[in-house]
């Protein structure tokens, strides 16, 4: 046995995180033991991991399809910088953004001041306070696709506000093993779809999801682990 002790696990993961899933599969299943944390701390990784490219594919589309929406409507490209449009809360992230750009040398300009706005600026975005000034002139041409009986800012902000909570988990090395991925999963290629479907068929020779979240491939990584636990 490789690691003998809980106490190796502890220093290299931390004892905190590595109670978290001592905690969370006795509560799914009764009873954990020191591979059993490791499996699915492991199984965590690789679920974390095959969310990579549906999250990126929606954080690019969302960003791209209000700035597209938002400049024709405007008829500004930077109209994320109008105090007469976004509170100053969100327009602090875009001067932060801009000086990000600045200590990188490189140039200030709205298609690279939209690619450094975060999932959490643009999800902001569908606060109510923006309902008349944004989403009422931007909904439609912003999710062309999104049936009119649920194309909705109140719709979309918890949408999206769940899937800005996945994201993070996912890409902050949080336990998200638990959740009912499935489910997370085809919402966010849901919203993809309300933008633009082409971008969900491009996605599909990428996304790992359908055959990483599967008994056979938990299975197959348990195998893994037991030939060197």
């Amino acid at each position: 046995m490789i690691l003998e002790n809980k106490k190796v696990l502890e220093n290299i993961i931390s004892k905190d995180r590595l109670d978290g899933y001592f905690r969370r599969v006795r509560q799914h299943k009764g009873s954990c033991d020191l591979f059993d944390a490791y499996l699915y701390y492991s199984w965590n990784i690789r679920l974390s991991e095959c969310f990579y490219s549906s999250l990126q594919a929606l954080e690019i589309a969302l960003r791209n399809s209000i700035q597209n929406a938002a400049n024709r409507h405007f008829h500004n490209s930077m109209w994320f910088d109008d105090s007469s449009i976004l509170r100053w809360n969100e327009r602090k992230h875009v001067v932060f953004a801009k000086a990000n750009l600045r200590r990188q040398q490189k140039h200030v300009d709205p298609g690279r001041i939209v690619a450094e706005l975060n999932l959490g600026f643009w999800t902001s975005l569908f606060y109510a306070t923006y309902e008349t000034i944004l989403w009422r002139p931007l909904i439609k041409n912003t999710f062309p696709n999104m049936h009119p009986s649920i194309r909705k800012r109140k719709t979309l902000s918890k949408r999206l506000n769940k899937i800005r909570r996945l994201r993070n988990r996912a890409f902050h090395y949080e336990p998200i093993w638990y959740s009912n991925l499935a489910v997370r999963h085809a919402e966010i290629l849901e919203v993809i779809d309300w933008i633009e479907p082409t971008i969900g068929k491009l996605l599909k020779p990428v996304d790992r999801f359908p055959i990483c979240c599967t008994p056979e491939s938990f299975a197959e990584l348990k195998e893994s682990l037991q030939e060197i636990f």
